[in-house]
């Protein structure tokens, strides 16, 4: 293996590592302990419906509350104080229900 194989193989390693590494950093701000304090969210999905909460009450923090269930999806859009989406497509084994904080 040539030098310059090695430099650009050790080069692309480096720079995946290095996106790995800010995505998770990046995922890890999204919620800090100082509104982890101050919000709350509460969320049910299951074969019926999915449905998420979302509340920031007395914080400067906003909410966005998503649910999908089978071919329904909703974003609440972001709201501060308090959030809420939910779906319902009948019966469905594809659900989630989630909320974020920005």
């Amino acid at each position: 293996m040539s030098a310059t194989t090695l430099r650009q193989k050790l080069g692309t390693g480096l720079a995946t590592t290095g996106l790995l590494l800010g995505g998770t950093i990046a995922g890890l701000a999204i919620a800090s302990p100082a509104q982890a304090a101050c919000a709350s969210d509460s969320r049910t999905a299951n074969i019926n419906y999915a449905y998420a909460e979302a509340h920031t009450e007395d914080c400067s923090y906003w909410s966005n509350s998503y649910a999908q269930h089978g071919g329904s999806s909703i974003f609440s859009g972001w709201y501060s104080g308090w959030s809420w989406a939910r779906a319902d497509s009948g019966v469905s084994l594809s659900y989630a229900a989630r909320n974020y904080f920005q």
